[in-house]
């Protein structure tokens, strides 16, 4: 027999899970933190951060004091012959990323999910997705500018083109054998240390040796801020890899369009405007909205569907301490050995 009732069978509820928790599952970021190093005070590492971001121009030209070795003489002169120092300049780099979002008007029709909320979770998937392609991006920053001189080769490492090695077995005494090495290359505290997610097994371990326990490991960890990055991957051969730079050895920097900041055109034409970061306010892209007509049909809209497509563009320069010495630079690569 027929179910007489059929038509008016109650339809299977639905419920939105609660929007932190998707973030926090479906929609999880990558757990990949070096862009936090890059804007840690960035505004003390180029002092005159807020001036290049107001120019009308991208600054491409930083300056900068040039060491001077000084002749030191064991005897008064009345001929005295005067040295001075001198200034460098070091070429700042622009590039540009960006990622593009539509945002259709009749795909929305008769749906639970209203166009401002498609927008908005379209825009949080975008730029998800534009941060984790920036910490690829500022890694592969970090690894074309290391450091090939390090003053400490032999003092608790063995140091070979770019990378000092520790030993396995000093691993549980890493930070206590790094900042004496830095300091031997004439850098004092503090250290950023950005290093693959796994070294937290031991950092956290060793950390928690305190003055309590018999053994007490942690009073080296003082000097060093560290952010660890699922992006680093240690070689087969290693425990761990760690990019370490003495505070303010580098530096993310942003600029906008004037013509964007100012808002520039018309809704009809297209306009442009900017729009700061959701996941870093320090950071502002800038954005060109245009409308036209697009078909949404096999998207749940229709044939003519208005359409606004926003292209968010982030122009940026990776910085890095400037030096006169051959092969010096700011970023040293530590790795610690399994042997």
């Amino acid at each position: 027999m027929a179910d007489v009732y059929a038509d008016t069978v109650l339809l299977a509820a639905r419920a939105w899970i609660k929007e932190q928790d998707n973030k926090a599952f479906e929609l999880r970021p990558v757990a990949s933190n070096i862009i936090e190093a890059y804007l840690l005070d960035r505004e003390y590492t180029i002092p005159n951060l807020a001036a290049i971001k107001a120019a009308t121009t991208q600054t491409t030209t930083a300056m900068y004091f040039e060491d001077k070795t000084f002749t030191i003489g064991t005897a008064k002169s009345n001929t005295p012959s005067g040295e001075k120092s001198g200034t460098g300049t070091a070429d700042l780099t622009w590039a540009v990323k960006n990622f593009v979002v539509d945002l259709p008007a009749k795909q929305y029709d008769g749906n639970e999910v209203t166009q401002a909320k498609g927008y908005a979770m379209s825009l949080y998937n975008a730029e998800k997705t534009f941060w984790s392609s920036m910490d690829d991006t500022l890694l592969a920053h970090l690894i074309a500018n290391l450091s090939t001189e390090n003053d400490a080769d032999g003092y608790g490492g063995t140091f070979t083109t770019n990378d000092m090695s520790i030993a396995a077995a000093d691993i549980d005494e890493f930070y206590n054998i790094v900042a004496p090495q830095l300091q031997m290359n004439d850098f004092k505290q503090d250290y950023l240390d950005i290093h693959d997610t796994m070294w937290l097994r031991y950092s956290r371990l060793y950390a928690a040796q305190g003055a309590g326990n018999s053994t007490n490991l942690s009073f080296q960890f003082g000097g060093f801020q560290t952010f660890a990055s699922n992006k680093i991957l240690p070689a087969s051969s290693d425990y761990s890899t760690h990019y370490i730079i003495p505070k303010q050895g580098i530096a993310l920097l942003d600029w906008n369009n004037p013509r964007n900041v100012m808002g520039t055109g018309t809704f009809a034409n297209g306009y442009l405007t900017t729009y700061q970061s959701l996941f870093f306010p320090q950071l502002t892209f800038d954005v060109f909205v245009k409308e036209s007509w697009g078909d949404t049909a096999l998207d749940g809209g229709e044939v003519q569907d208005p359409t606004l497509t926003l292209e968010f563009s982030l122009n940026y320069s990776m910085v890095t301490q400037p030096f006169t010495e051959a092969g010096r630079t700011a970023i040293y690569k530590y790795t610690v050995s399994k042997t």
